[in-house]
């Protein structure tokens, strides 16, 4: 076999392999974290910015990419919350202290919460839910006790 047809045959491997493990590389941890990270941080925006249909939009991405975030599931029940889709909100935090039963602020969304559907009626606004800080984060804190950061 000559130079020519084994560089040929040589590409055709390496694009072969490209293509079929290209998808594969796409999906690996790192990446889907990366990604989900890019996604929580743009939610995280738009529920800063009071946009709460592009914040559950962003923050179920980084939920599907980074399942097992508590910190994403936070901010998601926030977004929810400020949407007045109580039960939605009330299924993150939950979902977050399963993930981590040490979230503070979950656990203390999720209280208010039960506690503000004692005596307020749904949609009411979220008023005192704060998100988790995460060690890293550059938190700027909100109205009305809400803190909503990395």
């Amino acid at each position: 076999m000559d130079a020519g047809r084994t560089g040929q045959l040589v590409a055709g491997i390496g694009l072969a392999l490209t293509l079929v493990l290209g998808p594969i590389a796409c999906q690996s941890g790192p990446v889907r974290a990366f990604q989900g990270a890019r996604y929580y941080a743009a939610g995280s925006d738009a529920l800063e910015r009071g946009d709460s249909d592009r914040a559950i939009l962003e923050l179920r991405c980084a939920a599907e990419r980074v399942p097992h975030a508590s910190e994403i599931q936070n901010h998601l029940g926030l977004a929810y919350l400020s949407k007045g889709e109580i039960e939605q909100a009330r299924a993150a935090f939950e979902i977050a202290l399963e993930l981590d039963c040490d979230n503070r602020a979950a656990q203390m969304n999720l209280a208010r919460l039960v506690d503000r559907s004692r005596v307020i009626p749904e949609g009411a606004g979220a008023t005192g839910l704060r998100a988790q800080q995460h060690p890293a984060s550059n938190a700027v804190g909100g109205e009305g006790g809400e803190n909503h950061g990395g």
